[in-house]
């Protein structure tokens, strides 16, 4: 009896069995991980040496580039030799240690009529660095057969030019751009500010056109008169709203307060009226009574 019991103490079931079995396989996969780990990692590390080994030798890993610069470069041998760069061949340029888009650049400017009038005209030539050049000057022999330098250094004229006087309220555009500083599109400005106007009454005026700096202005106020006085001047009494606001001086406001105090009080008796509209100060009754009347 005793012994059946301890029988039935050794049969598994079949759900014990399987876990057993699982349970087998699971201490079996762990102790073969590390084996297959660095089997697999050692092939894969081989493989990557491998490929970095079998790249050119000119070739630059991304993490090199920084490591990159300009000392790399081949530098073009430089033969210095005393040349005339406006005779200069091809030959002789690349020997002097220009590249081609630098030759090439000098003989479009040669083809366009540009010649090297001194040593230091090379500097000007895209393409050539600082450094050659700074070679190259002392090599630089101009032959002035063609007399370029005295072309294009002729000494100024001792006689100084005779200033040309401007009456500001007839002269046209093309008088005004014969002073200094003044320019076709600055001449024009001074023309139609003048239209809008009616005229100017002084000389001081022009320096209120835009775009005319005060030191322009100074220069040429020696050679502005005025002697044509008959600039547009409005009747205070009859003049209506559109006239004044679209002169400069007048404006939306004070044509609206002039129109309105002639209105209320039925006209000016006399120019010095427009005084006691409040908006119109002593600096604005200054500059708008000359184009002011009384009728």
């Amino acid at each position: 009896m005793k012994n059946n019991k301890e029988h039935q103490l050794l049969v598994f079931s079949a759900a014990e069995r399987r876990g057993i079995f699982l349970l087998l396989i699971l201490n079996l996969l762990v102790l073969m991980a590390p084996v297959v780990y660095w089997n697999y990692f050692s092939i894969n590390k081989d493989k990557a040496l491998l490929s970095i080994d079998s790249l050119p030798k000119n070739f630059l890993l991304p993490a090199s580039d920084s490591n990159f610069s300009a000392s790399n470069q081949k530098k073009v041998p430089v033969e210095l030799f005393f040349f005339d760069p406006n005779t200069a061949s091809e030959k002789q340029w690349q020997k002097l240690g220009l590249s081609k888009k630098a030759i090439q650049t000098i003989q479009h400017y040669q083809e366009k009529g540009g010649k090297f009038y001194k040593p230091k005209d090379i500097k000007k030539i895209w393409g050539i660095s600082l450094s050659l050049a700074e070679q190259l000057i002392p090599y630089v022999r101009i032959d002035d057969k063609n007399n370029f330098q005295n072309k294009a250094y002729s000494p100024p004229s001792s006689k100084k030019p005779t200033q040309q006087i401007i009456e500001i309220n007839t002269a046209d555009s093309a008088a005004f751009e014969k002073l200094y500083g003044i320019g076709p599109a600055l001449a024009s400005r001074i023309v139609k500010y003048r239209s809008k106007l009616g005229g100017f009454y002084s000389i001081q005026q022009i320096a209120e056109v835009w775009g005319l700096a005060d030191s322009v202005f100074i220069k040429i106020q020696k050679q502005l008169m005025l002697t044509d006085k008959t600039w547009v001047r409005f009747n205070l009494n009859k003049v209506d709203y559109e006239q004044l606001k679209s002169h400069p001086y007048f404006g939306y406001s004070v044509a609206r307060a002039i129109i309105r105090y002639r209105d209320q009080h039925g006209g000016f008796p006399a120019l010095e009226d427009v005084q006691r509209i409040l908006s119109i100060d002593d600096e604005k009754y200054n500059k708008i009574v000359h184009y002011l009347k009384v009728e």
